[in-house]
């Protein structure tokens, strides 16, 4: 029997009951973190709060805010609940951080009073893509960043909107990765140092 066929439409029914969402990752290379964000999230039913001016991206991990975009323009906010999970900080610092380097989309969630709320451009389209970045100089611990993965769940203001996740990763510097590597290799190493033999 050939099977062929079948492995060229699996993909396609997968991606027809795909869920929107985006990730954000932050990375660090050489004294500079990078944010980048990219997905589509599901709108619909969901009305804006406000319109705005927007011009001041930035990053305050403590208050669970990371805000993209290269673009100056009208933007929106988006008040939607938060699932019931409740919004985990990805870091320890109140300080905003500007961020420079700034390329795509008005992308971006924060914490504001409790309410999880999404800031997109004001002409977004729900479930098209997405895509933004920024850079900030420093290092992830430095800046009080904490390395893990934060999931943000949400279905509406009211329960009943479009359910999707917005995801942070906040991947560990080269230099933590590397000590957490030996530090395994050494309990490795003493786990097979305390075997005896009868």
């Amino acid at each position: 029997m050939n099977y062929r066929p079948f492995l060229f439409v699996l993909p396609l029914l997968m991606a027809t009951s795909a869920v929107a969402d985006v990730t954000f990752t932050v990375t660090e290379s050489a004294g500079t973190i990078t944010f980048a964000g990219q997905g589509s999230l599901n709108t619909a039913g969901v009305s804006p709060d406000v319109v705005f001016e927007f011009q001041d991206p930035f990053v305050e991990s403590n208050n669970p805010t990371l805000i993209l975009g290269a673009e100056v323009g009208n933007a929106q906010i988006l008040t939607v609940d938060d699932n019931g999970d409740s919004l985990d900080p990805f870091g320890t610092s109140s300080v905003e951080l500007p961020l420079g380097s700034l390329t795509g989309d008005i992308l971006g969630f924060q914490n504001n009073g409790g309410q999880f709320q999404l800031i997109l451009d004001s002409n977004y389209v729900s479930g098209s893509p997405l895509s933004a970045s920024g850079t900030f100089s420093g290092t992830i611990l430095g800046v009080g960043l904490t390395p893990g993965t934060y999931v943000y769940s949400y279905d509406g203001a009211d329960g009943s909107g479009p359910n999707d996740t917005i995801t942070v990763v906040v991947v560990p510097e080269p230099n933590t990765l590397a000590l957490l590597g030996l530090g395994g290799l050494i309990v490795a190493r003493r786990g097979q140092s305390n075997h005896t033999f009868a």
